[in-house]
């Protein structure tokens, strides 16, 4: 019986630890988002390649139980449907691939965005889309619409 009590406690600790750990990276994250929104520079980078994601499988279901429904007949006697009642259109997300050239170092540097929701009017190749970077280290960097999103869905209260 002791083995089983320290099996317990083993795995608590674990999961504990795991909670920690996301929640220093999500601090982590949350301080690096606020450094380059103060103090990043801002650059236009040509759109390299699209990638384009799937709705998730129950949205993907949905979709066709959908179709297949307004594939059937319709009434004579049924009433018409407004705009407001159709169902929403599946939110198409994306990952951006974009590259900018250093004017000073001539060096070209490739960003890639985490999965961004499409904006009205769609990115496309060739395209021009704001990056906010580090300026003495690019490497570090944040899509303009990512950083966007991010500061809406998180109050950031700088400390003094």
């Amino acid at each position: 019986m002791p083995w089983l009590f320290i099996l317990i406690i083993v795995v608590v600790l674990l999961i504990v630890i795991a909670i920690l750990a996301l929640s220093g990276l999500s601090y982590i994250e949350r301080q690096e988002m606020y450094w380059l929104s103060q103090n990043g520079t801002l650059v236009q980078a040509r759109i390299h390649t699209l990638y384009p994601l799937q709705p998730a499988a129950s949205q993907r279901a949905q979709n066709e139980a959908e179709e297949e429904l307004s594939g059937a007949p319709e009434s004579p006697d049924a009433p018409e449907t407004l705009a407001s009642d159709a169902p929403p259109t599946p939110i198409m997300r994306q990952i951006i691939v974009a590259e900018w050239t250093d004017p000073l170092t001539e060096k070209t540097y490739i960003f890639r965005s985490h999965p961004l929701d499409q904006p009205p009017a769609p990115y496309q190749e060739n395209d021009f889309v704001s990056v906010r970077i580090d300026p003495v280290r690019p490497q570090r960097y944040t899509f303009e619409a990512e950083l966007n999103t991010y500061l809406q869905k998180h109050s950031f209260r700088p400390r003094d």
